[in-house]
């Protein structure tokens, strides 16, 4: 059984060298508050998309799957339902080569402040410039 293993292991590798298929792998962010995920497809390739090792969203063509947390495909983009880690692995055969990418997309909290879904602003910043400002005349006044 071990042998076995073994040489499945070895055609598997020796398969990959002689192919040419290196798998190029990359890493990017998003904003988690507007929940979309900007990547061009390649309509040519096979564009699959996952989270959390679960298959979300398939773009092959004119083919276009897509199931929670993917709320939307479009050829540019990816928009999710809530913010999560995705991973799209593109797959390419021309001429016998098979080219593999893998982009993943870490998403990244929202900065803005919200009350009732408005943006609030940075209310730190402003109590800060009014401390600076108050600390300012202060030290005017002791002097």
């Amino acid at each position: 059984m071990c042998n076995l293993l073994q040489i499945i292991v070895a055609v598997t590798v020796v398969t990959s060298v002689s192919s040419g298929s290196a798998v190029h792998e990359s890493n990017s962010a998003f904003s988690c508050c507007d929940l979309t995920v900007n990547y061009l497809h390649d309509l040519s390739c096979e564009n699959i998309w996952n989270s959390s090792e679960m298959n979300i969203a398939i773009f092959f063509g004119n083919t276009k799957s897509c199931k929670s947390p993917c709320k939307e495909i479009a050829h540019d983009r990816l928009i999710l339902d809530r913010c999560v880690n995705v991973t799209v692995a593109t797959v390419c055969a021309a001429k016998g080569v098979i080219k593999e990418t893998w982009m993943s997309f870490h998403g990244q909290t929202c900065r803005l402040g919200f009350i009732s879904g408005k943006p609030t602003g940075n209310r730190s910043s402003v109590v800060l410039l009014l401390l600076a400002f108050v600390a300012g005349r202060l030290l005017r006044f002791i002097s």
